[in-house]
């Protein structure tokens, strides 16, 4: 193998596209990191992050706004100046760099709960401007994620819980899938946990 790669030039690894992962986060209770020293300087950084600049980007750039968070193919995430710009692409350039966007997972429980139906709606409504804005549905501001998941018709139940687990069983182990069907037990509605429950037996 060390003998193609070094005579013929050819990679040992190929890495077809860059995973950006996208922060969820209530607002104002993102997480931020500092050193030593620097808190002052990190409390200012923290207060943009991927999302809450995604936000600014949509209340700046109306061309901008029917795109969901995950689609990153035409702006890149600059670390140093914590914002969204445009990307560059070459003309005649063979090899652009290529991006899937992930969103972080967040557990089914009551800790994280509003966190989880954000992460719903980001995934569901294009261009929000702002987490007020993202919880309105026709035209009409909703005090919680949740509710404003059930005004979209976002959680019909079943469907949602059966997401639930299909992403959990394609992404982690036996353990997590347990944990996340318990949760689930828990937290969902005692007609949606029958046929949840059916359904996921049968899988």
């Amino acid at each position: 193998m060390e003998a193609v790669v070094s005579i013929m030039g050819v990679p040992e690894i190929y890495k077809s596209h860059k995973v950006i992962t996208l922060s969820v986060h209530d607002e104002g209770l993102q997480t931020i990191t500092w050193e030593e020293r620097g808190l002052e300087r990190a409390l200012e950084r923290g207060k943009k992050t991927k999302l809450t600049e995604y936000f600014a980007l949509n209340r700046d750039s109306e061309a901008y706004r029917h795109r969901m968070y995950s689609v990153v193919e035409t702006h890149s995430w600059c670390a140093s100046e914590r914002r969204w710009k445009p990307r560059i692409l070459v003309r005649g350039k063979e090899k652009q760099e290529r991006y899937i966007a992930r969103l972080v997972l967040i557990p089914l429980s009551a800790k994280h709960e509003s966190e989880y139906y954000l992460r719903s709606l980001l995934l569901n409504v294009p261009g929000p401007q702002s987490f007020t804005h993202i919880r309105t549905v026709n035209g009409v501001v909703h005090p919680t994620t949740k509710e404003a998941c059930i005004a979209l018709g976002l959680l019909v139940h079943v469907g949602e819980a059966e997401r639930c687990m299909d992403e959990v069983c394609r992404l982690f182990n036996g353990k997590s899938v347990r944990n996340t069907f318990a949760l689930l037990l828990v937290y969902i509605s005692r007609v949606t946990r029958l046929r949840c429950g059916k359904n996921t037996l049968k899988t």
